[in-house]
């Protein structure tokens, strides 16, 4: 399942072009690069389970490899690199960098990343899970999920990678899937994704925000709640979002290129 973490801070939808020195300071300073190397391995690794459970195994070195292509960390980049220079502008962009740039801003940016890092050995996230669900959640847990609206976010871009999975298969020559099919199956799935996303989400959450001051965390929340948080959070989604179908789409034409091959 993809996921959608990074802080709420971006730039803002205004239907124009991106300046590239803007571009470049925001993938910077939102630690793309790091990122999307997390974002590489943990795709590598649902890569081996599709072949596992989809292919039966037939996909061997030849599906590692054009998964590998797919999930390059490169590719990732500029896809997300592609997204903000094709889509986002603002007057107040300097204003998020100013926020995005300063050592608050950092430090939160860096503990997201070092948590999904963490979140990479299925011990460390086993654990957080069980500690989240057998305390109540922290108050800023549940107003961080809340006020950046991670939930209904993540929900919707699952499904949508989802469908774009089931599309690919299709462009890459799987018959017998119509477009009803496909919209149907995705939908059916909503109810376990969204019961798995809250689970992430709070041990996410607490294991990402635990080492901030409460007076640092109220300042994040109240940017996070401004308008130009609000749009930078959505742009997150939107960016990443994008990437991530991309990444879907090509996912399943390769992986119909086997199942056809067993048909024949």
């Amino acid at each position: 399942m993809h996921r959608i973490t990074l802080t709420c801070v971006m730039i803002f939808w205004s239907g124009g072009a991106l300046a590239q020195d803007h571009v470049d300071r925001l993938i910077t300073a939102m630690h793309v690069p790091e990122l999307v190397e997390i974002i590489s391995k943990e795709g590598m690794q649902g890569a081996k389970d599709l072949d596992a459970d989809m292919l039966g195994g037939a996909g061997g070195s030849v599906w590692l490899q054009q998964a590998r292509q797919i999930y390059s960390p490169m590719r990732l980049k500029a896809l997300i690199s592609s997204h903000l220079s094709d889509h986002y502008i603002g007057t107040d962009v300097e204003a998020a960098l100013m926020f995005l740039e300063s050592d608050l801003g950092q430090w939160i940016i860096q503990l997201e990343v070092d948590a999904r890092s963490a979140f990479m050995d299925p011990d460390v996230e086993a654990a957080a899970r069980r500690i989240a669900e057998e305390n109540p959640p922290l108050m800023y847990v549940s107003r961080y999920i809340e006020i950046n609206d991670l939930v209904e976010l993540n929900v919707q871009n699952a499904l949508q990678s989802d469908l774009r999975f089931a599309q690919g298969l299709v462009a890459g020559g799987m018959e017998g899937l119509s477009e009803e099919d496909m919209l149907s199956d995705t939908w059916a799935s909503e109810p376990a994704y969204r019961a798995d996303i809250v689970s992430w989400l709070q041990a996410y959450v607490t294991l990402a925000l635990s080492p901030m001051e409460d007076q640092d965390i109220e300042t994040y929340l109240a940017f996070c709640k401004t308008d130009v948080g609000q749009r930078l959070n959505r742009a997150i989604f939107e960016a990443y979002g994008a990437a991530y179908e991309d990444i879907s789409f090509a996912l399943g034409q390769a992986a119909a290129l086997f199942l056809t091959e067993d048909e024949i």
